[in-house]
């Protein structure tokens, strides 16, 4: 990353836009997220757009015919053979139009709100074809996709990550203030009083594979905690400590700095995403966290991106993410070496 001068942090002002830094990367279509209300997203999904207008009248366009497919009463349509190669989970097409996360638009099928080709569907198995389907949400066909795009914050403490806070805290999300015209959402969470790296982005692929624990990608903490923990207490947090959600899986724990007898500085990489995992790991073995920030999801580094500042990730970024996450651009997993295809 090119070290260029920025603005100086402003964690709680207005935002004023991205820290001067690499280009704006986009990658094709796609994205899900996340509100607390299923209502509360479809009405922000209407706000920018994310569906057609339908016209009223004679105007109006009829239900599409379905080319002589079944449509069982379940709501799951067969396909031809054809129709099966580039079919996909409707769920999945909805959040990459920007209409809601993967799981509200499965809320959204299981209460018969979406009709394919003017039939009602509440069956999650039930597969489309994206562009040939007509998919309607409360009567509104959806929309194109959004482009995609990547953003890295330096989130400030005293922000939650989520979408909606009852409580009316700041939001991570206020800092890119209007500069960023899709609708972008955080990977993971990152609590209230941690700061540091945050990743959002509208492309669902992506960050349902960052945060997948069977893709074991990695996140780095600097944990500054109250006293200094011995030999034997950083091979326990090495280990695996005993929690009461259950035992953590082995870490990389190493002391980058004493200051005895009142502090010490960690650095601790883990590939679990629990609720408030490092301090509830430092507080087993006796050391409650004084400061804590997160520097790195899998290859993408904070830097010396300031505090509350934020910025674009860059096209080797984004490349990168999609490596650790293994995938391809577009969201499917790389071919297995040696693997043959099908006659």
């Amino acid at each position: 990353m090119a070290d260029q001068p920025r603005k100086s942090a402003r964690p709680r002002g207005p935002a004023k836009g991205p820290a001067k830094g690499p280009a704006r990367a986009r990658f094709g279509a796609g994205g899900s997220g996340g509100f607390t209300s299923v209502d509360e997203q479809l009405r922000a999904s209407l706000e920018r757009g994310r569906f057609r207008r339908r016209h009223a009248g004679p105007s109006a366009r009829p239900a599409r015919k379905t080319g002589g497919r079944k449509e069982p009463a379940t709501g799951a349509f067969s396909l031809t053979p054809a129709e099966a190669e580039v079919a996909e989970r409707l769920q999945k097409v909805m959040a990459r139009a920007g209409v809601a996360s993967r799981r509200h638009s499965e809320e959204l099928i299981r209460a018969g709100r979406v009709t394919v080709n003017g039939r009602v569907v509440t069956e999650l198995g039930t597969k489309v074809v994206p562009g040939r389907d007509v998919i309607e949400v409360d009567g509104r066909p959806l929309g194109a996709p959004e482009e995609k795009v990547y953003v890295l914050v330096n989130k400030p403490k005293g922000y939650v990550t989520t979408l909606f806070d009852p409580q009316g805290r700041p939001k991570v999300i206020d800092l890119l203030g209007d500069q960023v015209a899709e609708r972008v959402y955080p990977v993971g969470r990152l609590d209230y009083d941690t700061e540091g790296l945050v990743l959002l982005t509208n492309d669902g692929d992506l960050a349902n594979a960052l945060m997948h624990p069977a893709k074991q990608v990695k996140k780095t903490y600097i944990a500054k905690v109250r006293g200094v923990p011995g030999p034997g207490k950083i091979k326990q947090l090495q280990h695996g400590v005993e929690l009461d959600d259950g035992p953590t899986a082995p870490a990389e724990v190493r002391v980058l700095e004493v200051r005895a007898p009142n502090s010490a500085t960690l650095l601790i990489r883990i590939h679990e995403g629990r609720n408030r995992q490092v301090r509830r790991m430092c507080a087993a073995v006796g050391h409650e966290v004084i400061h804590l920030r997160r520097t790195a999801l899998g290859p993408l580094q904070l830097g010396d991106l300031p505090v509350g500042e934020w910025r674009y990730l860059t096209d080797a970024e984004v490349k990168a993410l999609y490596h650790a996450a293994r995938l391809r651009p577009g969201g499917k997993p790389p071919a297995a070496k040696g693997a043959r295809k099908r006659r």
